[in-house]
């Protein structure tokens, strides 16, 4: 299977391939657009700010490309943030219509971030979440998050109640690693890989 992580930044992504290496997953690291477009699933994963994801997958001539990908794409953490609306005045892909991102604040007002192990509760019918119990623990390391709304699958409490994973059509984002979570991600990604 030929599955395709998205170069959109320079990164760190030992995380993710050692993860796809555990479920028989050797992915191909690109920015170039023929593979990305004949890839069979892509994987967009990014720790770095959604400005600068946006700004350079523009320069690579890769915003249109994503938007109208028909594979399935999945966005994990800052790469599930940019196929959303917007990011206060940053521009994203609105592949996840109407979803703002937020920052988390705490009751005194001063950001704070999500980062640790929190639980997920979500939609049993969802493939991406295929045998996995309705209150599992994931990673996370954020402070920014999503209202629940169209698109949710899955929800988090943490200060507020948000989206912890948006779909919609080939669509998937998920707010939390995986990647670093375990079992239970390890799950998650051969879900995504096999079931969908």
């Amino acid at each position: 299977m030929n599955i395709v992580i998205i170069k959109c930044i320079n990164n760190n992504y030992k995380y993710i391939i050692n993860s796809l290496n555990k479920i028989g997953i050797n992915p191909n690291i690109t920015d170039n657009i023929n593979k990305i477009k004949n890839s069979d699933k892509l994987i967009i994963y990014s720790f770095y700010s959604i400005k600068k994801i946006i700004k350079i997958i523009k320069k690579k001539k890769l915003y249109d490309i994503i938007y109208n990908l028909k594979q399935p794409v999945l966005g994990i953490s800052n790469g599930f943030h940019i196929l959303c609306t917007n990011y206060y005045k940053i521009k994203c892909l609105n592949i996840f219509k109407n979803t703002n991102i937020k920052k988390i604040y705490n009751l005194n007002k001063k950001k704070k971030y999500n980062i640790g192990w929190n639980k997920i509760y979500h939609n049993n019918d969802e493939k991406i979440f295929y045998k996995l119990k309705n209150n599992f623990i994931q990673y996370f390391i954020d402070y920014n998050y999503v209202k629940i709304g169209a698109y949710c699958t899955s929800h988090t409490n943490n200060i507020v109640s948000y989206s912890s994973s948006l779909k919609r059509k080939n669509f998937y984002g998920l707010q939390f690693h995986p990647e670093m979570s375990g079992l239970y991600g390890e799950k998650i990604l051969k879900n995504f890989i096999y079931l969908i």
